[in-house]
C-alpha cells in the first residue's frame, strides 16, 4: 500500500473518493484500508450507508469541493 500512497501523492489533479463499509476504512487485514489512499490524493473516505440522505450529502460535499475548479 505504501507504493500506492507514494504514487498517488505525486499525481496532480486526481483525488480519490471512496464509499465503503467502515471495516474497509483502515483495517490492516484488508490491505490497510481505503482511507490512507484517499488522504494521500487529497480526497476523502466516506462510510457507505443505506441512509440515502447521508450519501447524498457526501456526494454534494465532493461536488462542492471540486466543481468548477
Amino acid at each position: 500500500q505504501q507504493n500506492l500512497i507514494d504514487l498517488i501523492s505525486k499525481t496532480s489533479n486526481t483525488k480519490i473518493y471512496v464509499f465503503s463499509k467502515h471495516w474497509h476504512k483502515d483495517n490492516s487485514s484488508y490491505k490497510d484500508g481505503w482511507e490512507p489512499l484517499c488522504t494521500a490524493s487529497g480526497g476523502k473516505w466516506y462510510e457507505l450507508s443505506s441512509n440515502s440522505l447521508s450519501v447524498y450529502n457526501s456526494l454534494m460535499e465532493i461536488i462542492d469541493e471540486n466543481a468548477c475548479k
